[in-house]
């Protein structure tokens, strides 16, 4: 692996990101879903606003984050381990972001 050059171990840090940051869309999607077919902002308009709060807050902290983490993989170019102690760092940035999300409609769902 450390024979690898920057750029190859940069794409590869970076792909990695991507299949993540898939996953967790995918989940955000499949909440969306579910959402969706409860019906819940034609019962509960009251609630929209609050709902759209949560998530926004929860996706601009992940997208924060992710902004730092992109940032440290160009400031360390050279460092091959680095790119991957950041691409796990935002591994674990979008699990979390995916948890919050999925406890938030847990929350939601019981209140119902």
């Amino acid at each position: 692996m450390a024979n690898k050059n920057i750029s190859e171990n940069i794409e590869e840090a970076k792909n990695y990101l991507n299949s993540v940051e898939e996953m967790g869309m995918s989940a955000l999607r499949v909440a969306n879903r579910i959402l969706d077919s409860n019906k819940v902002f034609v019962h509960l308009p009251e609630k929209q606003k609050e709902i759209n709060e949560t998530i926004d807050g929860i996706l601009k902290d992940y997208e924060n984050a992710k902004r730092d983490a992109l940032s440290q993989i160009n400031k360390e170019a050279d460092s091959y381990e680095k790119h991957i102690e950041i691409a796990n760092y935002l591994a674990q940035l979008e699990l979390e972001k995916t948890q919050k999300l999925i406890a938030f409609w847990d929350r939601f769902n019981q209140k119902l």
